[in-house]
């Protein structure tokens, strides 16, 4: 199945959001996010894009006018418990709009495949990510993103992890 809106949709769903924790989290969780910061920062150059923050809106960075379904925002209240951060729910509303380019700009979408398979499969795993002014917490690691478009992938994934991450 290619990927889409429906499929992303579909992955969220699949998600058990009440299974998020700290307590989840571990050095390959840590890896995951920065993995998402490295791609979703080529992306962002990629596109002349210029943001220090770590989600986006992808219709935005590819100036499109591609529609997002008028639903989307429904579509999210629910699958989310309360608990969910603003953030994580605007990270995964991301990820569905990256499912409507996917489908309307392929060339785009194949270039970038994977772009939020790893902060997806995070949350798939049970981790979780907080936001703060200029880093990301995961766990009891810091991760700055003042520099995010310099940062480098510098660690291999187990396979299983790989192939996870590659999917969006």
């Amino acid at each position: 199945m290619s990927f889409n809106y429906q499929v992303a949709l579909e992955r969220l769903n699949s998600i058990d959001w009440d299974a998020l924790s700290e307590k989840n989290v571990d050095r390959n969780k840590a890896l995951l996010v920065n993995e998402y910061l490295f791609r979703a920062s080529k992306f962002l150059n990629d596109f002349n894009f210029a943001s220090n923050l770590p989600m986006f809106n992808p219709i935005e960075v590819i100036d499109s006018d591609v529609t997002v379904p008028e639903d989307i925002d429904d579509k999210l209240k629910n699958i989310f418990n309360d608990n969910v951060s603003p953030f994580i729910r605007m990270i995964c509303k991301s990820y569905l709009i990256w499912g409507v380019v996917s489908s309307s700009y392929p060339d785009i979408y194949d270039k970038y495949k994977g772009l939020f398979g790893p902060i997806i499969y995070l949350f798939e795993s049970g981790g979780i990510v907080n936001f703060t002014r200029n880093e990301l917490k995961v766990g009891a690691f810091t991760i700055p993103i003042q520099n995010m478009g310099n940062l480098r992938k510098e660690f291999e994934f187990e396979a299983n992890v790989q192939k996870r991450i590659e999917q969006d």
